[in-house]
């Protein structure tokens, strides 16, 4: 069994369920102070707070190990959402520290630090128009 082998993505699935029910985390969105999406592989941790954020990251990481998973450093990020653009430090969550970015793109939406959504549309028509060209010849 290779990774991308949809066995693998069924496994990865349900120890990723595992672990959100082990450090409790299922439950109703408006009422915890950190949520997770996750498709896949593509997981993002929401905080209402750096702390909170942090907390979450050391159990997921704790409960992780204990299933031969790891978190995978060099691809994790961490954002702040403000009205107003903000220059944070690295976060640092038990062993780790995550590179603070302005934006990202999650599951193909730009999302970036102010919510505005100019830069998502921007970048949906660079790429309706890359797609034009490309086909245009």
């Amino acid at each position: 069994m290779g990774q991308g082998d949809e066995l693998s993505s069924i496994l990865f699935d349900l120890a990723l369920e595992a672990i959100f029910q082990k450090i409790n985390i299922t439950g109703h969105t408006g009422t915890k102070s950190t949520q997770i999406l996750a498709y896949a592989n593509d997981v993002a941790i929401v905080g209402r707070s750096k702390n909170a954020l942090k907390d979450t990251i050391v159990n997921i990481e704790s409960e992780a190990r204990k299933r031969g998973l790891r978190i995978n450093e060099n691809k994790t990020k961490y954002m702040d959402v403000t009205r107003a653009a903000s220059n944070s430090d690295h976060l640092r969550g038990g062993k780790y520290e995550f590179e603070h970015v302005k934006d990202f793109t999650y599951l193909g939406s730009q999302l970036n630090q102010t919510n505005s959504t100019s830069s998502e549309i921007q970048a949906r028509i660079l790429s309706g128009n890359r797609c034009y060209y490309a086909y245009g010849k």
